[in-house]
């Protein structure tokens, strides 16, 4: 039987437009099975029933120290957070409906727009649109790389200055997402270029400190480059396949979105940049190896 998102089955059913079936269900007016649902991805049945109610209290308003993110920058158009690591971006089709997304829908009471997401086990800068304006501006600019996207990564080994180029596919071959290889067939529409510019900040010993510029932004592209390149990143559980080298343990993924910079989408030739500091884990990683000093050195330098 066909499935549909929540979103789309409540505009089908109520005959509302799409930003209204979005709010109905972000603010708990949406019921299956008589309980609140919010996840608008949400896979139900065609014929599913919902009911409506109106009068359903909304969710306690979360505090700003419950986000899971400090808030960076906040206006009419946009808001930019540090996104602390072990939270989705966003909710997956039911099956993680906690998100910084939600939480900062509940806490701002706006339906927020994503023009970009972080691993959940990524801390950093952050982004989402307010407004469908900004949203069209802000995916222009990241389709046509209009922007510095600069993180940190701790990877098992010691990589070279390098740009990768390849192309990204769903399965590579053997089940995981990668770069496209000679035998492999994939549609055109699952093909996507991705160029990543690495360049190591010290060596650690058995891991180094190295700094990341995207040039495009797809799924994974920083932890797929440097895997396939023989130095995946520290703390990696999914890209390790292949490595066959001394293992360097982390309890996640030692990935930081560091810095964003961009046009901002609403002032014409106006540059916004917004940076987030190391998070205490690979600050206290780093520790182990290095001063306070040349770490807050090496750091800075990579703006």
């Amino acid at each position: 039987m066909k499935r549909l998102r929540l979103d789309a089955l409540v505009k089908q059913k109520q005959g509302c437009s799409w930003g209204q079936a979005r709010e109905l269900i972000t603010t708990g007016k949406v019921f299956l099975d008589s309980s609140v649902v919010r996840d608008i991805a949400l896979l139900v049945e065609e014929n599913k029933a919902f009911e409506l109610k109106m009068n359903a209290p909304r969710r306690a308003r979360p505090r700003a120290d419950d986000l899971g993110a400090e808030i960076l920058f906040d206006d009419p158009h946009l808001v930019v957070l540090n996104k602390k690591a072990g939270l989705s971006s966003v909710p997956f089709e039911g099956s993680e409906p906690d998100s910084l997304q939600t939480r900062l829908e509940d806490h701002l009471r706006l339906r927020l727009r994503v023009v970009q997401r972080l691993d959940k086990e990524t801390s950093g800068v952050l982004l989402f649109a307010k407004t469908p304006q900004a949203e069209k501006n802000l995916a222009q600019q990241f389709r046509f790389h209009r922007l510095k996207r600069i993180y940190v990564a701790i990877v098992h080994g010691t990589p070279l200055s390098q740009t990768f180029r390849s192309t990204l596919v769903p399965d590579r071959g053997d089940g995981l997402r990668g770069s496209l290889r000679p035998g492999i067939r994939a549609p055109r529409e699952e093909q996507k270029e991705a160029i990543t510019h690495v360049a190591p900040l010290v060596s650690l010993g058995e891991s180094s400190w190295i700094r990341c510029e995207l040039e495009t932004g797809r799924t994974h592209q920083i932890r797929i480059h440097l895997s396939e390149a023989g130095h995946p990143l520290v703390g990696e559980k999914l890209y390790t396949r292949d490595y066959v080298g001394p293992r360097v343990q982390a309890r996640r993924t030692l990935l930081h979105a560091a810095h964003l910079s961009l046009l901002h989408p609403a002032y014409e030739g106006r540059v916004a940049s917004w940076s987030a500091p190391l998070p205490e884990d690979l600050r206290t990683f780093l520790e182990e190896k290095l001063s306070s000093q040349e770490i807050d050195r090496l750091f800075s330098s990579t703006f």
